[in-house]
């Protein structure tokens, strides 16, 4: 055989093979045999006649489409071994010559990082301060938490709570929010998920119904609701007027094991610098690991794309079946969109995914990390216990092999997320043991993840 290679766009290949006319001659028969202990040809024993009697009877296309069936699978995989390629899926035969017979062949390769010098990277980290406005917010929440609520029997007013039965309908009439025990405070200063919904509370009493038409906002959680009216309909239970308790030593001793306000103030403060300090944490791990994918070359070949985008669009879809209650194929119809359009649509978030991914693929073989199957045990027993009753059941699920499988990739991608913020705070160095903790707080599989596997 003759065998030439090309590159061709992001790692893929095009292998031509021209196939020696000796090799060929021997297909023929083979084809010839084939075909004819396949189909009945006049005056020869099935698989006896000869290959132009066959093309004659059958036609030149048929036969040599059924040679290159024959000859390909065996011509490919030799031609892979002697070029010494290794295929990330299999090729795709693209085109066919005679005369002599060429077989061209596109192969994608396996994706290629350069990371660069990323063992360089150094990132300045800060340590979060609590501030007054933070610890005041906090203390007023405890006391609204803790406010008493007294009856009343005249018209809402600003500050009250309104409890009832609240609906929303969109334009089509169809219902996208229906909360039968709804508790809203009359704020009109406070952030409102939809604007004017407080202000046309006001002044309903209990036993009052209301209706009334606002604009959702562009934000709204409902994609294709953004920006739309929708019409609301309340049945008022209870107005109740909110008497907040004083920032003292009672309000300390009602929400806790406190002997004085201050106490409460001092716990309250440590408890949001801890949070402050874990959410600038995550922060920051993200800025180190947006700038080492930033910095590095990333190449794959455009089915690993179709593969991660196959995915999401199944992801997408039983999401739609979720929450809408309808068929992918409806619930695209309705919005007036194709597949087509939904993968456009979903094409950056999956780039970016696939770009995240095998960034932290190449991060843990170059830093040599791994998961021991202790702290994977350790995992799922932690991820279990939080089902309650529901533990054993949820640990079996998660100790089927596919889920062991996505826990520990998740564990090995959040062990290079901690090993690069090491090495940004110049923490790390070459040689170093990973430090104690060092892919603690692992990521836990989803509530969602976890039911499935516990109800198949």
């Amino acid at each position: 055989m003759k065998i030439t290679t090309e590159p061709i766009g992001e790692r893929q290949v095009t292998l031509t093979i021209e196939v020696d006319e000796e090799r060929v001659r021997r297909a023929q028969r083979d084809t010839a045999r084939h075909i004819s202990r396949e189909v009945e040809i006049p005056g020869f024993r099935k698989g006896k006649a000869p290959y132009d009697v066959v093309v004659q009877r059958l036609g030149q296309d048929v036969v040599r489409q059924e040679m290159v069936n024959i000859l390909a699978e065996d011509v490919y995989r030799e031609a892979l071994e002697q070029e010494e390629i290794i295929p990330y899926a299999p090729g795709t035969l693209e085109d066919v010559g005679f005369e002599p017979l060429k077989l061209e062949f596109i192969i994608p390769l396996a994706p290629e990082v350069d990371l660069g010098d990323y063992r360089s990277y150094r990132r300045e980290s800060s340590e979060p301060a609590v501030s007054e406005d933070a610890m005041n917010r906090a203390l007023e929440g405890i006391r609204e938490q803790n406010a008493v609520l007294n009856p009343l029997d005249r018209p809402a007013e600003e500050g009250d709570l309104l409890e009832g039965h609240l609906v929303g309908r969109a334009s089509d009439g169809r219902v996208f929010l229906d909360e039968e025990d709804a508790r809203i405070v009359l704020e009109t200063e406070a952030d409102e998920p939809i604007p004017g919904l407080v202000e046309s509370l006001i002044g309903l009493e209990a036993g009052e119904e209301g209706s009334f038409t606002l604009v959702l906002p562009e934000e709204f959680d409902v994609e294709e609701l953004q920006g739309e009216e929708a019409e609301f309909t309340v049945d008022v239970g209870n107005v109740y007027e909110r008497l907040l308790p004083g920032l003292d030593d009672d309000l300390a001793r009602t929400v806790g094991k406190y002997d004085t306000f201050e106490e409460l103030e001092e716990d309250v403060r440590q408890r949001l610098k801890e949070r402050q300090q874990a959410q600038a944490e995550s922060e920051y791990a993200e800025q180190v690991l947006e700038a080492v994918i930033d910095q590095a070359e990333i190449s794959y070949p455009p089915v690993m794309l179709e593969e991660a985008l196959d995915d999401a669009v199944e992801n997408y879809e039983v999401q739609v079946e979720r929450r809408e209650h309808m068929m992918l194929k409806d619930y695209l119809r309705i919005q007036g969109k194709t597949m087509e359009d939904l993968r456009e649509e979903l094409k950056p978030g999956v780039v970016d995914s696939l770009k995240r991914s095998l960034v932290l693929g190449e991060i843990v073989e170059q830093e040599d990390l791994e998961v021991s199957d202790e702290e994977l045990d350790i995992q799922i027993a932690e991820s279990s216990e939080q089902y309650g009753e529901r533990a054993e059941e949820v640990r079996a699920a998660l100790g089927r092999p596919e889920a062991q499988r996505d826990i520990r990739n998740r564990m090995l991608a959040n062990k290079a997320v901690q090993r690069l913020v090491t090495i940004a705070k110049g923490e790390f160095s070459e040689g170093d043991e990973a430090p104690e903790g060092e892919g603690d707080g692992a990521e836990v599989p989803q509530e969602s993840e976890e039911e499935e596997e516990a109800d198949a």
